[in-house]
């Protein structure tokens, strides 16, 4: 028994014969076939690049962020020793203060030139 086929319009026909002739057309489909590789091999090259690309920036900013926790990891440590303690500012402060009352000292009338100083005796009868 023979299967019928239904009939095709003119159209389709044509269209059906354009398509088998391109499916048949080796040389074509051997070109083809070519580009399409020529386009996934770009495709994987830039791809890659993009890839390499991102992995570049990404160790970038672990790098940069290492280098950040480096830095502040070394101003903390060295602002210890660039710090004042409490008793070495009082120290420094008694010292400025008596500096400036030395420079100054020359100027009372409580001052002894004898000596080079104040009598506390004297201070306090006034």
């Amino acid at each position: 028994m023979k299967i019928k086929e239904m009939p095709l319009s003119q159209e389709v026909q044509s269209r059906l014969q354009f398509l088998s002739k391109k499916v048949n057309n080796n040389e074509q489909s051997e070109k083809d076939r070519e580009f399409e590789e020529m386009m996934k091999k770009i495709d994987m090259e830039s791809a890659s690049r993009l890839h390499s690309v991102r992995s570049k920036k990404k160790e970038l900013r672990v790098a940069q962020r290492e280098s950040k926790k480096k830095v502040d990891k070394i101003k903390q440590e060295r602002s210890a020793d660039y710090e004042t303690s409490n008793s070495t500012r009082e120290i420094i402060e008694k010292t400025y203060r008596n500096l400036e009352l030395t420079a100054k000292a020359h100027t009372f009338e409580e001052w002894c030139t004898e000596c080079g100083c104040f009598h506390l005796d004297k201070l306090t009868d006034d």
